[in-house]
C-alpha cells in the first residue's frame, strides 16, 4: 500500500540493493509516509528522482498539506521551494541567516543569503578559432553496450570542458562508467592522447590518467569509514611506497594536508572519518584525490548534486582552473541546465544511449538542450 501511494511499481519482496538510486529514494519516501506523522522532514527528496517521480512526490506533498501536516522540506533547488513552500529559511555555516516568505522573494536574494555574496561563473569558453586546434585527449569511437549505449562517438580536447547533458536514464552515467572501465563494453574503441587505450578496469584507467567522480559519492566515490587524508591518497598509494613495500606515512600525510588546505576542506584533520563531513566537503575530498593521482582527464558525473550554492561555485571554479589554466580535460555530466551552459566549452546531448546533438556555447539555450534531450 505504501509503495503504491508513491507510484512505485516494484515487487515489495525485492532486495533494496537491486533497485536503482531513484527507486531506493521512493522506497525511503514511502517509509516516511507510512509513519502517519504530524510533521514530516524531507531532506533532498528529489535528488535522485526522475521528472515523473518528482511530480508524483509534489502531488503527495500537496495532499499532506491539505490534511494539515507540517512539512520541513530541505533542498538546494530553489525552483522546488517556489513550487512547494510557504516560507523559506536559509542556513549557512550552521547558523540561520534569515527567513523570508516565498512570495515576493527573488532568487538572487536567496542566493546571496546562501553564499553571502554574488555568485558569478567565470567560465571562459574556447573561441571558435582555436577550439579545434588543440591536441586530442580522449576519443571514443562506436562505443556500445547492450541495452545501454549505442554507437557512441565523440572527442574531448586538452584544455576543454565538454558538457554532457541528458535526463535520468539517458545513458550519461553508463557512458562514464564504460570509459573508466567499471562496466565492460560490447563494441567500440577508446583512445587516450592518440593511443588505443585498452581499459580493462578502473586500475588501468587511473594508470592512463583518468579520474572519475561518480554520481553517488557515498557508495562508490569515498571509503566512508576511512579518514579524509587516506581517502585523498587512496588511488595513488603506490607513489608513497618505499622500495615497493612500506608506505612513507609522513610524506603521505604532508601531501594530503597540502590538498586539504588547497581545497579549503573543512575538517578537524587528516584522520577525521570522511562520513562526518558535509556533502560539499566530501565532494572536495573526491576532487582532491584525483588531483593527487595526477589525473589528466576527469569524468565528473553530476559533481554539484546535493551540495549548496557556495560549494557549487567552488566546483565550477575548480573545473575552469583544471581545464583552462592547467590545460587538462573535463567531461562534465550534469542535469542542471544553467550550470552546463555556463561552464562548458561544448555540449553533447545524450538520449536513449546515443549522442543526438552537439551544441556550441554561442547557440546553447535551455530550450534547445531540453528539446534535444526529449527528442523534440
Amino acid at each position: 500500500e505504501a509503495v503504491s501511494q508513491v507510484g512505485l511499481d516494484v515487487d515489495v519482496r525485492e532486495p533494496v540493493m537491486n533497485l536503482s538510486v531513484s527507486q531506493r529514494q521512493m522506497v525511503e519516501i514511502a517509509k516516511a509516509l507510512s509513519l502517519n506523522s504530524n510533521v514530516l522532514i524531507m531532506d533532498e527528496p528529489t535528488s535522485a528522482l526522475t521528472k515523473k517521480e518528482t511530480g508524483t512526490l509534489f502531488g503527495i506533498i500537496a495532499a499532506l498539506k491539505a490534511r494539515g501536516i507540517g512539512i520541513i522540506y530541505i533542498s538546494h533547488r530553489i525552483e522546488e521551494l517556489r513550487d512547494l513552500g510557504t516560507r523559506v529559511t536559509v542556513m549557512r555555516d550552521g547558523q540561520v541567516v534569515g527567513t523570508r516568505p516565498i512570495a515576493g522573494t527573488g532568487m538572487a536574494e536567496l542566493v546571496r543569503m546562501m553564499v553571502g555574496k554574488e555568485v558569478k561563473l567565470e567560465a571562459r569558453p574556447a573561441s571558435a578559432d582555436n577550439r579545434n586546434n588543440r591536441p586530442e585527449a580522449l576519443r571514443v569511437e562506436g562505443l556500445s553496450q547492450k541495452g545501454k549505449l549505442r554507437n557512441i562517438g565523440f572527442s574531448l580536447r586538452q584544455g576543454e570542458i565538454l558538457g554532457l547533458f541528458g535526463l535520468m536514464g539517458s545513458g550519461r552515467t553508463e557512458l562514464a562508467r564504460a570509459i573508466f572501465g567499471v562496466d565492460p563494453i560490447d563494441d567500440g574503441k577508446i583512445f587516450l592522447f592518440g593511443r588505443d587505450a585498452r581499459i580493462g578496469g578502473p586500475k588501468a584507467a587511473i594508470a592512463q590518467g583518468l579520474g572519475f567522480l561518480t554520481e553517488d559519492r557515498l557508495n562508490s566515490g569515498l571509503a566512508m569509514a576511512l579518514g579524509v587524508g587516506h581517502n585523498i591518497t587512496l588511488p595513488s598509494l603506490a607513489s608513497f611506497q618505499r622500495f615497493g613495500l612500506a608506505l612513507d606515512a609522513a610524506r603521505e600525510r604532508r601531501e594530503a594536508d597540502r590538498l586539504i588546505r588547497d581545497f579549503g576542506i573543512k575538517t578537524s584533520g587528516f584522520s577525521q572519518p570522511v562520513r562526518f563531513l558535509s556533502g560539499g566537503n566530501q565532494q572536495k575530498v573526491v576532487l582532491a584525490k584525483w588531483i593527487q593521482a595526477d589525473s589528466r582527464i576527469l569524468l565528473l558525473d553530476d559533481p554539484t548534486q546535493g551540495i549548496d550554492v557556495g560549494a557549487k561555485e567552488e566546483v565550477h571554479r575548480f573545473m575552469i582552473d583544471f581545464a583552462h589554466r592547467r590545460n587538462r580535460s573535463v567531461l562534465f555530466i550534469s542535469s542542471e541546465l544553467p550550470e552546463i551552459i555556463g561552464v562548458s566549452d561544448r555540449i553533447l546531448v545524450i538520449r536513449d544511449g546515443s549522442i543526438v546533438r552537439e551544441v556550441m556555447p554561442e547557440e546553447a539555450s535551455q530550450e534547445l538542450l531540453m528539446g534535444a534531450a526529449l527528442g523534440a
